[in-house]
């Protein structure tokens, strides 16, 4: 399930190196039984309200509450879609310090982000859709490229990752855009893309955190009459765009404006 990044970074002196994006597909798959199983316990009580405490034999309990997307009212606590997320970040962050230290590979920094978007899936059921790591090494120049390699070795041996792909494989491939079409409105993108490899052809929208492995080139139209903001719409319960006179209740925000206060595109 987790498409990973990486960028590996010289200390001094070394150029700065990364792999193509990588794009989920489903998949799924049936593995046989391995003879050697090892088993990971874990407890949970409830403690009141809408939290519980999840226990392991020997370490520290942790309390667990939904986020404040799911009505949670604690976001200072910990919650299932953050241990998700992290499990497959801190699995793909140690699998690799092993892997680097049986390969010889020194290495001054180490951290993964990672972004787990939950959302309504093909089959019609609410859930994670999407996992996207990060990885970002501090390594001495020269050992650029064996550090990207460990950690795509990393990625496809870690325990977390190699679970997740039991039911949704990956697609790992330089992808040709064929076509981006959308629209910039109420100060956000809503956009679809149409990938391809040497094999087929895919769509699905576009969304933060894609990046460009070498070029691409985009037109956009900017219509100073029209004004269109996302309201809800009675029929549908959803928020559709709506041709509107003038913007209300909203301002600009910069991490989705393609527009800055003096007027130039970026």
């Amino acid at each position: 399930m987790p498409a990973a990044r990486f960028r590996a970074r010289a200390d001094a002196g070394g150029r700065r190196r990364g792999n193509d994006s990588l794009m989920t597909t489903t998949e799924k798959t049936t593995q046989p039984v391995r003879a050697k199983e090892f088993h990971f316990p874990v407890g949970v009580e409830w403690i009141g309200s809408r939290r519980v405490l999840a226990k392991v034999e020997g370490k520290h309990p942790i309390e667990v509450t939904p986020p404040p997307e799911f009505r949670g009212t604690d976001p200072t606590t910990w919650s299932p879609e953050d241990f998700f997320v992290a499990a497959a970040a801190s699995c793909l962050a140690v699998t690799f310090t092993g892997l680097a230290e049986r390969a010889g590979l020194a290495f001054s920094g180490l951290s993964v982000h990672g972004d787990g978007v939950a959302g309504k899936r093909d089959d019609g059921a609410f859930g994670f859709t999407r996992l996207l790591l990060t990885v970002d090494l501090h390594v001495a120049p020269g050992t650029e490229e064996q550090a990207r390699e460990l950690a795509l070795r990393a990625e496809e041996t870690c325990l977390v990752s190699e679970s997740l792909d039991q039911l949704i494989g990956q697609l790992r491939d330089a992808l040709e855009i064929l076509a981006i079409s959308g629209v910039v409105a109420d100060y956000h993108v809503h956009a679809h893309m149409v990938l391809s490899n040497r094999e087929r052809a895919f769509g699905g929208h576009l969304e933060p955190g894609c990046r460009v492995f070498s070029l691409v080139e985009l037109a956009i139209a900017r219509l100073d009459h029209l004004k269109l903001q996302r309201q809800l719409d009675a029929e549908t319960k959803q928020k559709l765009l709506q041709v509107v006179e003038r913007y209300e209740g909203t301002t600009a925000d910069a991490a989705y404006s393609l527009v800055d206060t003096a007027g130039h595109t970026h």
